[in-house]
């Protein structure tokens, strides 16, 4: 099968949750004998540039400069020049992400098929309180009709999209659930004895919706039982109000005096160095008020780790509260702590259900097992099945 993934931040762009997980399933996808094209749109290069990434094709074309609308439609154009040659070639698939509107691009010959992977309008405005621009969202909803088939990376994003994208005119269609997948080969499950004790880590982009401010506030209560924990944060700081997050969220929380001493921001790590920064922990939290899967909680769970994640949005599909890790009200520093300190005290349990979380993360939430049930999909697709 020839497959076409449109997605604007593959790497080493800096890349979000869509461009790893293009890149994790693109190279299972090429290991079983298929192939896979990466197109997308980029800011900051000149020309077109063309790459392989062991064995995928990598195409990237420059984005208008200028912006505003008509650079809107430039980039939208000057990608469908591009899938159209692509198509010529004969390409089975063209998969686009719901964000962006980057479908609308897709000769209207291919079976193009969109998946939702994030809550975008939900976060901007339930949780921002701002709307992502009227152009953009038209042309979301229009490339969500234009797709044969849509699927979701969870039940509550599926539920979500037919609240948020109203134009997409969902009815009756099915959207179908296909998780993430987290590659385990990188995620091995780690010595229990690697981890520092005390140690709470935090990965993922610092910016409010990560739950950032709760989770510094619950770090006074953690160590009033718990005098040796220390937090260590890693991800890409980002600019509000001119400043940057984790400056206003350390201010929010009012815990200077613990930044340096049992509050650490490491800055970006690697993907790389993930499994080396997760197995040292004694607990990672993630406790997201808005979060589509959660794929950092997932590698944390392969990695054998013991996690506390949001109760919010789709946490409880992929964690078991108390069985495969903990769940967290996100909006409540007592509770994250609470469930922070049970993990730290009782080391029998956490170790118990940092063995069931990598035994889940293998057997439903595998790279293995999402390149299945995608491929599942795309035949149905073109069988006429998913309409």
């Amino acid at each position: 099968m020839k497959i076409c993934f449109l997605c604007d931040e593959y790497p080493p762009a800096r890349a979000g949750g869509i461009g790893s997980f293009v890149r994790d399933l693109g190279h299972e996808l090429v290991r079983r004998g298929h192939k896979v094209t990466v197109v997308g749109v980029y800011p900051g290069i000149a020309g077109k540039q063309n790459e392989w990434d062991d064995g995928i094709r990598v195409v990237r074309l420059p984005a208008s400069p200028s912006g505003g609308r008509r650079a809107f439609i430039r980039d939208r154009l000057r990608l469908h020049s591009e899938l159209s040659r692509l198509v010529r070639r004969r390409v089975d698939v063209i998969e686009a992400p719901e964000t962006g509107g980057w479908g609308i691009a897709a000769p209207s010959s291919t079976s193009l098929v969109t998946r939702m992977h994030s809550p975008a309008r939900y976060m901007a405005r339930e949780v921002l309180g701002r709307r992502r621009g009227r152009l953009l969202e038209l042309v979301e909803d229009l490339a969500i009709r234009r797709a044969r088939a849509v699927a979701a990376v969870s039940r509550w994003v599926a539920a979500r999209a037919r609240r948020d994208y109203p134009l997409a005119r969902f009815g009756g269609r099915n959207i179908e659930v296909i998780y993430n997948g987290v590659d385990t080969s990188l995620f091995r499950t780690r010595p229990w004895s690697e981890r520092v004790p005390g140690r709470i880590v935090f990965a993922g982009t610092l910016k409010p919706q990560k739950g950032i401010v709760a989770l510094l506030r619950a770090i006074p209560i953690v160590l009033r039982r718990v005098e040796t924990a220390e937090l260590v944060l890693a991800g890409h700081d980002t600019m509000v109000d001119g400043r940057p997050y984790s400056e206003i969220a350390t201010r929010q929380a009012e815990i200077g005096g613990l930044v340096g001493k049992r509050v650490r921001f490491l800055g970006p790590v690697s993907r790389e160095r993930l499994p080396e920064l997760y197995g040292s922990a004694s607990v990672c939290v993630f406790p997201s008020v808005a979060e589509s899967f959660g794929l950092v909680a997932a590698e944390a769970m392969a990695v054998g780790r013991p996690v506390v994640y949001s109760r919010a949005t789709a946490g409880p599909e992929l964690i078991e509260d108390g069985v495969t890790g903990l769940l967290a009200d996100p909006s409540s520093p007592e509770e994250i702590a609470n469930a922070v300190i049970r993990i730290l005290t009782r080391e029998e349990e956490a170790r118990t259900m940092a063995r069931r979380a990598a035994e889940e993360v293998r057997r439903r939430f595998s790279v293995e097992r999402c390149a299945e049930a995608t491929l599942s999909f795309y035949q149905r697709v073109l069988a006429g099945q998913n309409h």
